[in-house]
């Protein structure tokens, strides 16, 4: 496991067959698992009560071999040295020597021709070469226990989704499954993921598809939430109005009363 993880950053290592995931090219040559090798990874989940932050994905020896810049603000900021930076979503670097592997963007369908408050609705995963490789949106219901589907530029499809509460499946079409996760130990307080990753699948779209199912159920919590806090005081108005129509009948009732009796 530590050399297939520590030889998957290597520039020099040339690509290898994706196997369940066919396609042109992958979408990060140099993080495809060599066939007859699993790869096992080292990552946290994505904090949600944070803004702007930084995994860190180790190999099983403890050695740091990619980070993730990530944002969960409501529009990625764009300055150039900003976190993530340049409007990226999220950015997967090497801890050697920071080479730029693959990054995302967001996929907005604007309301009424204004894009704010709205959140992305998916993905685009992009190479290197800033080329569009793939997107990733939610399965109908949204949500990681729903799923997400990402599909790359070839058409081939792959889904993720949220078994329990510490444990996300990626499969392909066909079921055969692609990488899974698991808490690493009850003990380990830094409450890492176990990222387990099968031969032949390109670790990059693998790790962006995870983080990005996870930043994407993040914004459609926080949508949720507003949605109910648009509602609660509908609700509240509506419910005044019943009142008053009740009011108003018992009024109407009482004074058919006084008027039969006098």
């Amino acid at each position: 496991d530590t050399a297939a993880a520590s030889s998957m950053v290597s520039a020099a290592t040339s690509a290898v067959s994706l196997g369940p995931l066919p396609g042109p090219t992958p979408m990060c040559p140099e993080l495809c698992i060599p066939d007859g090798d699993e790869c096992t990874l080292l990552l946290a989940e994505i904090d949600s009560s944070t803004i702007n932050g930084v995994l860190p994905i180790f190999d099983v020896s403890g050695a740091v071999v990619l980070y993730c810049a990530y944002t969960l603000a409501e529009s990625p900021p764009r300055g150039r040295y900003d976190l993530p930076g340049n409007s990226k979503r999220l950015v997967l670097r090497s801890a050697n020597d920071e080479q730029l592997m693959a990054s995302s963007c967001d996929i907005v369908e604007p309301d009424g021709g204004s894009t704010r408050n709205c959140g992305p609705v998916g993905m685009a995963l992009l190479d290197a070469a800033e080329e569009r490789h793939a997107v990733l949106r939610a399965n109908s219901g949204g949500g990681t226990r729903s799923g997400y589907m990402l599909t790359n530029r070839s058409g081939c499809r792959i889904f993720v989704r949220k078994d329990t509460s510490s444990s996300f499946c990626i499969t392909d079409e066909d079921g055969c499954r692609l990488a899974a996760t698991d808490l690493e130990s009850e003990a380990d307080v830094r409450r890492r993921m176990s990222l387990k990753i099968s031969p032949g699948v390109d670790a990059g779209i693998i790790i962006l598809a995870l983080l990005g199912a996870q930043t994407l159920a993040v914004h459609s919590d926080k949508l949720g939430d507003k949605l109910d806090g648009l509602m609660q005081p509908l609700g509240t108005h509506r419910l005044a109005e019943t009142r008053l129509h009740r009011c108003r009948v018992a009024l109407e009732e009482l004074s058919e009363h006084a008027g039969a009796a006098s």
